[in-house]
């Protein structure tokens, strides 16, 4: 006894050492046959060695569960399977549930194992039955120490060595180690005995019916239905999950409902099966489904007599956000045919009715109307909905104008929209918030509604966006004999528009409604357009309006009526600032502010004249007007070349090909050439007054070049370049000298841009006329691509050619 025991502790010392529990060295003749024996004591007598020997076990077993080897946790990993996470709130996931109803219950079975072999790593129960196959381990240690490890006989018996015979089937675990410890500690005195279950006996069932693989399986005897079931791949698709039934010797021993086990947890019906048991899926019974506000909308089985309550339980119950009260059911009728039953329930009597096969039902979602709430939109802070509160005010919910306004807010108008009467017609209330928060007794201080939309506007931005659903609603709601509840602003105001009619207005309400007047309105005179209708007879008033009067609160701030129309006149010449740029050789240049009507003249005397440098026939001058008109026009010949392509792809050939990407790349490019909105002046002409004068509009540039001594030659030639002017010379004479004509040159359609920006055309040499166009300093002279050239190649090089020639413009006229 001694020595097993020092040969243990050496053993419960090497475990350790090589857990790195212990860093000593211990001697090296310990065999593993040692490990293993101390390995498989059980927990008890393993507690009582370790106390002895001072060893902390738990620290050995954490050890242990670490160092475990690596078939064990690829075995514990085959328990789970990775799941995705839905973070969303559970409206956004029964929404998408809705999508697309599955049956309920049958994808806790979607994962098919890839093999059958029986799990005996599990628990055993005191309860288990013996039986022949099972195999025990006994181990005896004291005054004798041995290991036994013996399987039960058919006879039912077991046989240990020098021992006898013992009789163990039928017995439970419990009472089986009881019996053999007492029996062999009377036979052998002073020793302790363990007893355990090593193996199970195996069992072999049959899962047939609507399985996902019906057969028979070789399962452990404390396999229960449902691991029979998980065994052959759970049930198929038309299986039953509620009338699952176990047959033993051909009797029917139990019938499992699975709804039991996946909606209550109750595992009681979930019996131990028997070797040569049936487990027999039946086809799915009569089914129903349950969409919109529930919690688990899916398809479910019936049973019979069952409810729409109990359905409601399957599903979870209803949401939060239900309206049950407009619930509906889809029924087949006796006619096989589909048919609505309206449903409220919410009282607990339509609850009960009973449900059947086919039934839709379907739970309508709540109102997102709040009730008791208030809404703030506009210029705010913090706009939303809100609780309403009786006897509440404006500035109780804006009580500050700091904190809950933005720096924008227009706080000498806002609106109140208020619902009125049963049919969600609106009346609307004009107040200012300056005075509402000045003043807690102010009339602008409204007492609030349920369901009141308070608009504060911004002075900054349009009003059109926030007043475009309110005038919508006036506009539905005018009736016969009610008429809409609009009125306008036009001319000399800030904010110009239609706006609506609130209670008590007047023209001066109308004119704080549209941001105020413009500095340009003139106060001496307004025009008010009043529609009566009188007998049947339309007419039309026109009422004169002094604004110096209705400011000041006069008996001319009369009320306003439905579609009356406030015409804001300007003052008489008025012209906001508007301001022109000079650059270049002007004696003075710079950014000036011109009067209505100046001429370009006018403003060349302003600005001193010019410098001995100027070179006033390279005089380039732009105007926005025509910057945008360019802009259009380049637009328009972009669209007439994509329908020329398309065309003529239709009717061409198949040897010519198109590069459609290609085209559409440089028609994309074609519309991005940057317009220069120049427009050619003749400078000496209109200062000489030869020429109309040229008067000048926001924004316009003038620049005039200095004097150069350049011709520039692009396009079409050997060498584009620039070359010194020199007297007498022809365009001619400067295309040789940047190395002649490219054969594909139109010779015939040679152009001159001058340096003021005109284009002209040499004129033909022949018997009639001669080369009359005189070249002078700053011109270019400019040669296209010959376009009957192209006629073999694709379609694209011709788009390539009007960008070409677009850019040789704009390198001509920028190179002044």
């Amino acid at each position: 006894m001694t020595n097993f025991l020092q040969k243990l502790t050496l053993s419960v010392f090497f475990l350790c050492t090589s857990l790195s529990v212990f860093s000593a060295q211990l001697p090296s003749n310990i065999s593993p046959a040692q490990i293993e024996q101390f390995k498989s004591l059980p927990k008890a007598q393993q507690q009582s060695l370790a106390s002895s020997m001072g060893i902390d076990l738990n620290s050995l077993e954490a050890q242990s569960q670490l160092s475990g080897s690596s078939d064990n946790q690829a075995k514990a990993l085959e328990q789970y399977t990775p799941r995705e996470i839905n973070v969303g709130s559970i409206e956004e996931r029964v929404e998408e549930q809705n999508k697309g109803l599955q049956a309920f219950g049958y994808d806790i079975f979607a994962n098919v194992p890839s093999s059958f072999i029986p799990n005996n790593e599990v628990a055993i129960p005191d309860s288990y039955i013996l039986s022949t196959g099972d195999t025990l381990k006994v181990n005896v240690f004291g005054k004798e120490n041995n290991e036994y490890k013996m399987s039960i006989s058919r006879e039912g018996d077991v046989i240990i060595p020098k021992l006898g015979t013992y009789s163990l089937a039928g017995m439970t675990f419990s009472e089986a180690k009881e019996y053999l410890r007492d029996q062999i500690q009377k036979k052998i005195i002073g020793v302790d005995v363990v007893v355990t279950l090593s193996e199970l006996r195996s069992i072999r069932v049959f899962v047939l019916g609507e399985a996902f693989k019906p057969g028979n399986y070789l399962l452990n005897s404390l396999s229960t239905v449902t691991q029979a079931i998980f065994t052959a791949g759970g049930i198929s698709e038309i299986g039953s999950l509620r009338k699952i039934q176990v047959k033993r010797g051909g009797k029917l021993v139990q019938t499992l409902d699975l709804y039991d086990l996946l909606i209550k947890g109750d595992s009681s019906s979930d019996i131990m099966l028997k070797s040569g048991d049936v487990v027999f899926i039946e086809p799915v019974g009569n089914t129903v489904t349950v969409e919109g506000q529930v919690k688990r909308p899916a398809i479910y089985e019936l049973k019979s007599n069952e409810t729409v309550e109990d359905v409601l339980s399957m599903a979870v119950g209803l949401l939060p956000s239900a309206y049950p009260s407009a619930s509906i059911i889809e029924r087949y009728n006796s006619d096989n045919l589909r048919s609505i039953i309206n449903v409220d329930l919410s009282d607990q009597l339509a609850k009960r009715q009973k449900v059947q096969a086919g039934d839709i039902i379907r739970i309508k979602k709540s109102s997102d109307i709040f009730q008791q709430s208030i809404s703030i939109v506009g210029a705010v802070t913090r706009p939303g909905t809100y609780e309403w509160k009786s006897n509440q005010r404006v500035s109780d919910v804006l009580p500050n104008i700091q904190s809950h306004l933005l720096e924008s807010a227009d706080l000498n108008y806002s609106l109140i929209v208020r619902q009125i009467g049963t049919g969600r017609d609106i009346e609307v209330l004009h107040f200012s918030l300056k005075n509402a928060l000045a003043n807690y007794s102010s009339k602008d201080n409204f007492q609030l509604q349920p369901l009141d939309e308070i608009l504060v506007f911004s002075n900054i931005t349009s009003r059109e966006e926030l007043l475009k659903p309110v005038i919508e609603s006036l506009k539905q709601q005018a009736r016969s004999n009610q008429y809409t509840q609009l009125v306008q602003i036009d001319g000399a105001a800030k904010y110009p528009g239609t706006y609506p009619l609130t209670k008590n207005s007047k023209i001066k309400d109308l004119i704080v409604a549209a941001g105020g007047l413009a500095e340009s309105a003139f106060l001496g005179n307004a025009e008010l357009s009043r529609n009566n209708l009188s007998d049947n007879e339309y007419k039309q008033d026109l009422i004169s309006v002094n604004l110096h009067n209705v400011l000041n609160d006069s008996p001319e701030n009369i009320l306003l009526k439905s579609k009356d129309r406030l015409n804001i006149n300007q003052i008489p010449y008025w012209q906001s600032e508007q301001r022109i740029s000079l650059t270049g050789e002007f004696k003075f240049p710079g950014n000036y502010t011109i009067r209505r009507g100046e001429t370009l003249a006018q403003l060349v005397e302003r600005a001193g004249g010019f410098t001995d440098e100027a070179n006033l026939d390279a005089t380039f001058f732009t105007r926005d007007s025509l910057k945008k008109l360019e802009s259009k026009n380049l637009q328009d010949v972009s669209d007439q070349l994509r329908r020329e392509i398309a065309t003529k792809s239709l009717s061409q050939t198949n040897s010519l090909a198109i590069d459609y990407a290609q085209v559409n790349q440089l028609l994309s490019d074609l519309t991005k050439v940057k317009p220069l909105g120049r427009l050619v002046i003749d400078l000496p002409a209109l200062l000489s007054g030869e020429s109309h004068p040229i008067i000048m509009e926001n924004g316009d540039t003038v620049y005039v070049a200095s004097k150069k001594n350049t011709i520039n030659v692009v396009g079409q030639v050997q060498v584009a370049g620039s070359h010194l002017y020199k007297e007498r010379l022809s365009y001619e004479d400067y295309i040789r000298l940047s190395g002649g004509l490219k054969i594909q040159a139109d010779e015939d359609r040679i152009y001159v841009i001058k340096a003021n920006g005109a284009v002209e055309s040499p004129e033909s040499d022949n018997w009639f006329s001669s080369n009359t166009m005189t070249i002078k300093p700053g011109d270019t002279v400019v040669v296209p691509l010959d376009t009957y050239f192209m006629e073999d190649i694709t379609l694209w090089q011709t788009a390539t050619q009007i960008i070409y020639q677009a850019a040789i413009g704009v390198a001509a006229i920028t190179s002044l």
